[in-house]
């Protein structure tokens, strides 16, 4: 990294702003960022704003930061730490700091980019320094890059994650390069294996996008998947089974007869619909935790006595006051870049796409959403689409060393996602890790917790992978994964019950 400026910086990003409120969405449940004593500087790096034009000569500003291995006599390697999205910055990278670290015995520094376009690297805005997924700040958004946004494609990121390894790693004699890419980051990394097959040492992927299947207008219908095998297996659970019987599924879909039918007790009680409760449902799919609270949701409304309306009263109350932080999301993810990627290569295969009454049709017959659809809908009919390049959809088949990890639950990028990316990738050293009853991005603390107490045994597998130099993956800690709480018994669960339902008593008898 020699002819870099690096300055000094905080390990961990100040993310506060005053009057700014809510999180991404993805880090709800995550713990805090633990106490270090690491240190990390901060450069940026001058990237093209077109890498292949001869006619455009403008450049971005491309954020990095690096975490110090407190023993650089040790320091074999670069591990890149590559965020999803998309839209997502490098912020959010920061919970995996103190994990990997320790996990490969300070042998590597870590290196954290803001993607082109968010964070802090030439942020795209839509007014008063904001970027957030509303339709107003999209349409100003469209109106005032126009096809200035051709430039914030995957494929430039990719290419900008190569810049990085060439100015920082490369220079370096006998230095490794390894990247971790999560979610988005995937679809990202495998954009740049496809540029640049054989330039890593290793690569591990985390909640996978499939590159020809990774479609958002099809994200709540898979959400609903992964809903329907929670329901399912929650009925083999004996405390489960003897609140909603030995087909839970039958009770969730009563839930929706009785809102369709206008016959629900509760849904008049609470004043709810049915977009109040399958965007909640979606969210709470998504926490390794919350979502053992669907169940009792749906005894206590069907049942619908004084105590379930008190505690489902105190539910939506919580759900209504949402995220009181002051934390800056913009700052997390960027919706104007997250959107531009989206909706030109990650949004639908019909071009096209439905409209809006068309989408809001479909969404009403999923118990599990995430509310975006209608939103990229709406989007899709002003943005200026940028055009797909000869690298999409592509795989880029390395001999290098391959690790991919998958939650069997994840209902953000599902399981059947990453198995059949995993196909496109031939060669020896190519590993694939499933993580029974798992969520999504499963190496971030607190989404694949073990019986000895650790916080995520995907860390472990990702690092130990990387600690070998890509050879041999250690997956012990996958048969010590915690079992799955269908009894809503343990007590994060009941933790949770507290915070939402204000009381313990999950089931309410």
């Amino acid at each position: 990294s020699q002819g870099i400026v690096w300055t000094p910086c905080t390990v961990y990003t100040n993310d506060t702003t005053a009057g700014a409120r809510g999180r991404a969405s993805w880090l709800r449940g995550y713990p805090p960022r633990p106490p270090t004593n690491l240190t990390a500087d901060c450069t940026q790096l001058a990237v093209p704003l077109f890498y292949n034009s001869t006619t455009n000569p403008g450049h971005l500003s491309y954020f990095v930061k690096r975490i110090n291995s407190p023993v650089p006599s040790q320091v074999r390697g670069d591990i890149y730490l590559i965020n999803g999205g998309p839209g997502g910055s490098g912020v959010d990278m920061e919970y995996l700091v103190v994990s990997f670290m320790q996990q490969t015995n300070n042998a590597f520094n870590l290196i954290i980019p803001d993607h082109r376009g968010t964070g802090r690297s030439s942020p795209l805005y839509c007014g008063n320094y904001t970027a957030v997924e509303t339709l107003p700040c999209l349409a100003d958004a469209a109106a005032l890059y126009n096809k200035q946004l051709y430039a914030f494609t995957v494929t430039n990121a990719a290419m900008d994650l190569h810049t990085a390894i060439s100015a920082i790693t490369k220079p370096v004699a006998g230095r490794q390069t390894y990247i971790y890419g999560v979610s988005y980051g995937s679809y990202l990394v495998q954009r740049y294996l496809a540029i640049f097959p054989e330039e890593a040492d290793a690569i591990a992927l985390d909640g996978v996008c499939a590159l020809q299947l990774a479609r958002l207008l099809q994200y709540d219908f898979n959400q609903n998947t992964v809903g329907y095998a929670l329901f399912t297996l929650c009925g083999l659970d004996p405390t489960c089974a003897k609140q909603l019987g030995p087909v839970p599924l039958y009770s969730l879909h009563l839930v929706y007869e009785q809102m369709f039918a206008g016959t629900s007790t509760c849904a008049g009680v609470l004043g709810v619909g049915v977009n109040s409760i399958n965007s909640l449902f979606g969210s709470a799919l998504t926490d390794p935790f919350l979502r053992f609270l669907l169940p009792p949701f749906v005894k206590r409304f069907l049942r619908c006595n004084s105590a379930d309306i008190a505690a489902l009263k105190s539910l939506f109350a919580a759900v209504a006051m949402g995220d009181t932080s002051n934390i800056n999301a913009t700052l997390h993810e960027n919706a104007i870049v997250g959107v531009n990627i989206a909706l030109s290569e990650m949004f639908s295969e019909v071009q096209p796409p439905p409209t809006l009454d068309q989408v809001t049709a479909m969404e009403q017959l999923f118990f599990f959403t995430s509310n975006l659809a209608a939103l990229y809908t709406q989007a899709s009919r002003f943005w200026p689409r940028y055009p797909h390049d000869k690298y999409f959809n592509v795989y880029g088949d390395t001999s290098k060393p391959l690790l991919m990890t998958q939650g069997t639950l994840d209902p953000q990028t599902m399981y059947e996602w990453a198995r059949d990316a995993f196909s496109h990738y031939s060669g020896s050293n190519k590993y694939f890790v499933s993580l029974p009853n798992v969520v999504h991005a499963s190496a971030f603390p607190g989404r694949s917790i073990t019986t000895d107490g650790d916080p995520s045994c995907a860390s472990r597998v990702v690092t130990s992978f990387f600690t070998s130099g890509g050879q041999t993956p250690n997956t012990t800690c996958v048969a010590q994964l915690i079992a799955p709480d269908y009894a809503a018994a343990s007590p994060p669960v009941l933790a949770l019950a507290q915070a939402f339902f204000n009381t313990t008593d999950v089931w309410g008898g």
